[in-house]
């Protein structure tokens, strides 16, 4: 019984604790059951009543905690924060997502659903405070734990999160991407997924809004409304869709000032908006205020955005700053703005800005919160430049400097808002569309300096003027060549740095195919599109997350990407001009122009008179040059250009005229928008006599009197002037490619639907080169894309002499022909080169789409993106056989250590006085311009090699004395 005892004891007590652990967990079971009771009482109730919804997830909390139930314990957390969201209380929605966070840290394991939920939650709520990047970053973060998982069912929800993000942000391209993915993931994704696809195309529509392409936006905007299912349309959920359509498309139809439409879109939405369904009220009638104000009527319009107001002040009550309060308050600013009230607008622009700024409460209106301070950068730019305006015309009336002051603070703000969304924009496109959507901010901020300049006198508003047109030129291709140049000089790890071109190369490859699949007319193939976007998203994404590495693992990389000081006026005179020479820098606007002309004394400034008639004129000039002359009337055609030709120069030149008389013999020319497209060498100084001729001794053309060359900004063209020339080992290699046994007997270097024939001139052209400058022949067959990317980089001068044309939907289409393929801009952006000079002997090799601020998206950028600081391009289809008698002439003065831009003025000169009488005609002559620095090219590493072997001789002629007598 001894030996029992301890047995049967022990047997007792593993009874009692089993049945202890037994009621333990029965006990949890059933405070879970209690606790899940109450949750989804409160999911029923979240979109009929919140303060329900609210008050069943504090009742589930404690049972889940008591349960040690971890998931749903944290999800009442999250549950709460949503809730405190809905009810616009954002202080108690961003205090339950810190706690929904700490907790899931502290129980969860991070793949757990309620970790992902929670985060995703904390990025919301990051969002909505316009912290975008950080919101961005955590959904990122939710993103991969799902992947993972893969969990499907959350992965299309965080897509459409990280869109709204960037939409937000004003990236509008990698928001796009991003909707676009979301769409492809809801199509093929559950039935909810499916409704909600509807929601998917408002936003794409809004992506295209943004961007100002409204008629694309308009068909996303009736994609979203067809959408809807039948079915849910008298539902909660449909009725909302439509509301949202209906305002989009109004929105839209109110831009086009198609005022039917808008007003017929708004009734739509309104007649919707009754009851509980009065869902973004304040929209409808912010949209009705705006069409009142369009229409001037004020008293209507200030009653609708009132309202507008109050029911956002309403919704937003629990929170002291908000976006949404924002832009209803700058609404009413702009309406008082355009009843010439400008003291109750710039109170209403100065209360908006106070609603964007954390810790800003000045209500003087003179005074502006700092860039740190605000909450959205996109909306604070556009009130700050609204603001600037307003003061610029109290100024008007009131002529005094103070308001001219204020109005200079609130554009130098604005435009310090430009370059920080610029450098937070990952996407080329993006930064595109904010360059083109800012150029009203440079031409306000230009104006106002230069008018604190003629009331003070004072020099450094001049220079703050100049400045301001510098700024908002080639800063992208400026970036792009300040981070090739970084990852030399940053430390980058050469396993990061051959990442990073792998991807840019696929990048490129698969964009190029996608672009070309996308303009197919007959035969395009959706399915292999859609394999292309696919692809495509993850190697972007890739690449961004790499390039985000490069900038904050890599400080001394990001410092030098985004160095983008600008040239003063101090470092043009003493690095750029010498004593006969001239900067010129046009800023063109939408209502004012202006020529800053620099010299090795002084900075002057000149209005542009009657900008309204430069894009016709220029227009009209183009079509007479760019076309062959025959078969027109000559008389009529001569009388045109000279017209249109002189006419130019008075307004581009004669302004400056008495500056340039003084002893100036070259011209740096940086052009601006439409100015871009004509050489400025074919200006007549003077009005053409009745007598026809195009012979320089007849007409006063400018290039006769000035050698010019052009570049996309100062600041490049100081960059890049005093960068070491090329360490190539070789001087020339010239290409040109045969196109089959047809060979034209005349023709142009361009593109021909029936396909590409050989020219005629293109390897006499090279052949005749090589007999000037020492170098390598790749012709006919042997001038292919593999010898091109193998051999380029090796040359001090690439010279193509081949078929070249533009793409006019895709600038980075634009393509430069070899023999068995063509070179893109794609794949020009990834090759590095080292080349001092890229001839581009083929057809509009400068042309292209032209973007405002960053110039012509031409070939010629892709060399000089490449790494060739200086190219000779053309500006429309050329003439073969001419085109080979000015590279000849060209390479002959080349040779002989002439500068490139007098080389250029030196060919033209020469075959004007060789060339017969119907082959004057500027068609013929007048297409290619030097751009980027034209300093002379060293063939010899450092003497010419004409100057080279005489003094060689002579050396060898000393070194022959000096033993003889030694």
């Amino acid at each position: 019984m001894k030996t029992f005892a301890p047995t049967l004891s022990l047997l007792l007590l593993l009874t009692t604790l089993g049945q202890a652990q037994q009621r333990s967990q029965l006990e949890k079971d059933s405070l879970q059951k209690l606790g899940k009771y109450y949750f989804d009482k409160s999911e029923k109730a979240y979109f009929t009543s919140l303060d329900s919804s609210l008050y069943y997830t504090n009742l589930a909390q404690p049972y889940f905690e008591k349960a040690e139930d971890w998931e749903n314990y944290v999800n009442c957390f999250t549950g709460a924060a949503s809730i405190y969201s809905r009810m616009r209380n954002f202080e108690r929605n961003e205090y339950y997502c810190k706690l929904a966070m700490e907790n899931a840290e502290k129980y969860l394991d991070k793949k757990a659903a309620a970790y992902v939920y929670a985060k995703s939650n904390m990025a919301l709520m990051n969002r909505q405070k316009s912290n975008y990047d950080r919101a961005i970053e955590l959904y990122k973060e939710a993103l991969r734990i799902s992947e993972e998982k893969e969990d499907k069912t959350y992965i299309g929800a965080l897509h459409l999160n990280i869109a709204s993000a960037y939409w937000y942000k004003g990236d509008y391209d990698v928001s796009l991407d991003y909707f676009n993915k979301t769409l492809q993931l809801y199509q093929n994704g559950s039935k909810a997924q499916k409704n909600n696809i509807t929601n998917v195309y408002s936003f794409i529509g809004k992506c295209y809004d943004a961007k100002n392409e409204l008629d694309s936006a308009l068909v996303y905007y009736q994609k979203s409304l067809d959408a809807i299912p039948e079915k849910m349309r008298s539902t909660a959920f449909g009725t909302r869709r439509q509301i949202i359509a209906y305002q989009y498309i109004a929105e839209v139809y109110l831009d086009k000032k198609e005022y039917e439409s808008c007003n017929d879109y708004i009734a739509r939405a309104l007649r919707l908006q009754t009851g509980e369904q009065a869902y973004r009220l304040d929209a409808s009638y912010n949209l009705l205020g705006k069409l009142s104000q369009e229409k001037k009527d004020y008293d209507s319009a200030l009653a609708n955005f009132q309202k507008s107001l109050d029911i956002s002040k309403e919704e937003f009550k629990h929170y002291e700053k908000s976006r949404e309060i924002a832009l209803k308050l700058a609404a009413i600013a702009e309406m008082y703005d355009d009843k010439k009230d400008y003291t109750q607008a710039v109170n209403y622009y100065q209360e908006a800005l106070i609603a964007l700024a954390e810790g800003f409460d000045n209500r003087d209106p003179s005074v502006n919160p700092s860039t740190e301070q605000l909450l959205s950068r996109l909306e604070a730019m556009h009130f700050l430049q609204s603001k600037g305006a307003i003061y610029y015309k109290k100024y008007l009336k009131s002529q005094t400097t103070p308001d001219l002051l204020v109005a200079n603070n609130c554009y130098q703000k604005a435009v310090q808002l430009i370059q920080l969304i610029r450098q937070s924009h990952l996407a080329e496109g993006s930064k595109q569309d904010l360059a083109e959507n800012t150029a009203s901010i440079y031409e306000g901020a230009i104006t106002v300096a230069l008018a604190l300049h003629q009331s003070t006198n004072e020099a450094k508003y001049l220079e703050a003027a100049f400045a301001l047109a510098e700024s908002n030129k080639a800063i992208l291709l400026l970036e792009s060549i300040n981070a090739n140049t970084a990852k030399g000089f940053a430390g980058l790890p050469n396993d990061l740095l051959q990442k990073e071109q792998e991807l840019k190369v696929d990048i490129a490859f698969y964009e190029q195919q996608l672009s070309q699949e996308q303009q197919r007319q007959a035969d395009r193939n959706t399915d292999m599109i859609k394999t292309y976007e696919d692809r495509l998203f993850d190697l972007k994404q890739d690449y961004n997350q790499l390039i985000e590495r490069f900038e904050q693992d890599y400080p001394a990389y990001h410092e030098l990407k985004y160095n983008t000081t600008l040239a003063s006026t101090d470092q043009i005179r003493q690095d750029l001009l010498q004593t006969q020479e001239a900067l010129l820098e046009y800023f063109v606007g939408e209502e004012k122009a202006w020529l800053f002309v620099h010299t090795t004394t002084q900075l002057q400034v000149f209005e542009l008179s009657s900008i309204e008639e430069l894009p016709d004129a220029i227009a009209q000039l183009r079509s007479i040059i760019d076309t062959a002359p025959e078969g027109r009337d000559a008389a009529q055609d001569y009388r045109q250009f000279g017209a249109l030709a002189h006419q130019l120069y008075r307004q581009l030149l004669q302004p400056a005229e008495g500056l340039l008389a003084s002893g100036i013999q070259k011209l740096y020319i940086i052009p601006d928008h439409q100015l871009n497209y004509i050489p400025f060498e074919i200006l007549l100084r003077e009005a053409a006599p009745e007598t026809v001729s195009y012979s320089p001794n007849k007409l006063a053309y400018l290039f006769e009197d000035f050698t010019i060359s052009y570049d996309y900004s100062a600041t490049l063209l100081r960059k890049n002037g005093l960068a070491k020339p090329s360490q190539a080992s070789n001087n020339f290699i010239g290409f040109a490619p045969s196109f089959g046994n047809e060979v034209a007997t005349a023709g142009v270097r361009s593109c021909d639907e029936e396909g590409l024939y050989s020219l005629r001139c293109s390897q006499n052209e090279v052949e005749s080169i090589l007999e000037l400058v020492e170098g390598s022949p790749l012709l006919a067959l042997q001038a292919n894309k593999a010898a091109f990317k193998q051999e380029a980089k090796d040359y001090r001068i690439l010279h193509l002499a081949t078929h070249a044309c533009i793409n006019e939907q895709d600038p980075m289409l634009n393509r430069i022909y070899l023999a068995d393929g063509f070179i893109s801009n794609y794949e020009l952006y990834n090759l590095q080169l080292n080349a001092d000079l890229a001839v581009l002997s083929a057809c509009n090799t400068g042309s292209g789409k032209l973007v405002r601020g960053e110039g012509v998206m031409s070939l010629s950028r892709g060399f000089i993106h490449a790494g060739c600081p200086s190219t000779l391009m053309s500006l429309w289809s050329v003439d073969d056989c001419a085109t080979s008698t000015i590279m000849l002439g060209f390479y002959e003065q080349l040779s002989q250590g002439q500068p490139k831009d007098e080389a250029m003025h030196q060919a033209r000169l020469n075959y004007l006085a060789s060339a017969d009488k119907s082959h004057r005609h500027p068609y013929y002559w007048a297409a290619f311009v030097q751009f980027g620095t034209p300093v002379a090219i060293d063939f010899q590493n450092g003497l010419p090699y004409w100057l080279a072997l005489p003094l060689a001789l002579l050396l060898l002629l000393g070194f022959s004395w000096w033993r003889k007598n030694s």
